[in-house]
């Protein structure tokens, strides 16, 4: 995050939230660094393939950091919850065990 911060130009300021759906945040050797994972280029009517890349990326998820990559399989007969409950389960956390995290089915 920093040397993103350090590569705009004066004045900008950066956020985390600014990556949302563009990248992931993933720990790689015990220390976390930012990943590209862009949401636009995953699969639109393949729900189970478009879940597949997502924890291929990243195996554990907060439940509103998946919002960006599954939103687009949403619709009038397929809400959040019933792609969560078809495609995820519910883990513990390593580093917080009482928080709720998902894991692949």
């Amino acid at each position: 995050m920093q040397q993103w911060k350090s590569l705009l130009p004066k004045g900008v300021n950066a956020n985390e939230s600014d990556l949302i759906g563009s990248a992931i945040k993933v720990k790689r050797l015990g220390k976390e660094e930012y990943s590209c994972f862009l949401a636009d280029e995953l699969p639109v009517d393949d729900p189970k393939a478009c879940f597949d890349l997502v924890f291929a990326a990243k195996k554990q998820w907060k439940p509103d950091e998946l919002d960006p990559y599954i939103n687009h399989l949403l619709g009038p007969d397929q809400t959040k919850t019933d792609l969560l409950k078809k495609y995820t389960r519910t883990c513990r956390s390593v580093d917080n065990p009482t928080e709720k995290i998902l894991c692949a089915r």
